[in-house]
């Protein structure tokens, strides 16, 4: 597979090196797409929409800004594409990575290439340590990017959601947490993934919401979800009884992180994304 793909010798020439017939080479190149080891993917980056990236580039403050097809078949694995081959030009950097939660973010680490990389880090931005769902959680999606970039992984070791405020003030007191934060607001560049809590979120899907919460989030004109931080239009951050007990960065901590990236899909998630970049908080 490495001296097809990656040497582009033809089969032929590795039929003679390795002393196998030509059928065998090409039934061998298929077996390892069939096993998962080959992956092709087609990066369909900005692919007719020049126009509307020119226009949201001249409209907000956005350093880089890829759109997957409007008739995309899957528009998350395409957005994961492209995340990946915005990640992985920076390969000869020495970054330090941190990761959020959701279906995105995970996408993302599916459609990374395993390569080597000089990347220094990869570590969550939130609580990982949960029972329910692990590969939406940061801590996992971390352990398997790290391989495949060929880096350290970081875990972040407390849950996402503490049983009570007593519990996060406890964790958040120790000193193993302490440092999971404070290399969470090192990190170089942050990939997240943002929600609408009323309509679709990482958060409903792990049941860290309750009908209290949405509630108040309709009351308040929520729309939007970021690291452990909800939002309205007006950019102003709303807390519940649920998300008081989350533990991790902030909206505001994303301030201070040189390279914020998010990763999304879906015409829900519009409002949310708007008031993100209306408010410099992405790049």
């Amino acid at each position: 597979a490495s001296m097809y793909y990656e040497e582009n010798k033809t089969q032929t020439y590795i039929s003679k090196k390795l002393n196998l017939s030509r059928p065998t080479i090409s039934t061998l190149l298929q077996e390892g797409k069939d096993l998962g080891i080959i992956k092709i993917s087609i990066l369909k980056k900005n692919s007719g929409t020049k126009d509307l990236v020119n226009n949201l580039k001249d409209k907000y403050p956005i350093n880089n800004l890829f759109i997957a097809p409007e008739n995309s078949k899957d528009p998350l694995h395409d957005i994961g594409v492209i995340c990946a081959d915005y990640i992985e030009q920076k390969r000869d950097k020495k970054l330090k990575i941190g990761l959020g939660l959701g279906n995105a973010v995970y996408e993302f680490s599916k459609c990374a290439n395993y390569i080597s990389t000089n990347f220094d880090f990869i570590t969550p931005l939130v609580g990982g340590v949960d029972l329910k769902n692990d590969s939406l959680h940061s801590n996992r999606i971390c352990f398997d990017l790290s391989k495949k970039y060929s880096c350290d992984p970081s875990f972040f070791y407390a849950p996402f959601q503490a049983d009570s405020i007593d519990q996060k003030e406890m964790l958040i007191d120790s000193s193993m947490v302490k440092s999971s934060l404070e290399r969470a607001k090192s990190v170089d560049i942050a990939i997240l993934g943002v929600g609408n809590p009323m309509i679709s979120s990482a958060f409903q899907r792990l049941y860290y919401l309750k009908e209290e919460d949405l509630k108040i989030f309709k009351e308040k004109k929520v729309v939007g979800d970021i690291v452990t931080s909800f939002f309205n239009e007006n950019f102003n951050c709303v807390e519940t009884p649920s998300s008081k007990r989350l533990i991790g960065l902030t909206i505001k901590d994303l301030c201070y992180i040189k390279d914020v990236v998010v990763v999304a899909s879906g015409e829900f998630k519009k409002y949310a994304i708007k008031t993100l970049l209306k408010n410099n908080t992405i790049d």
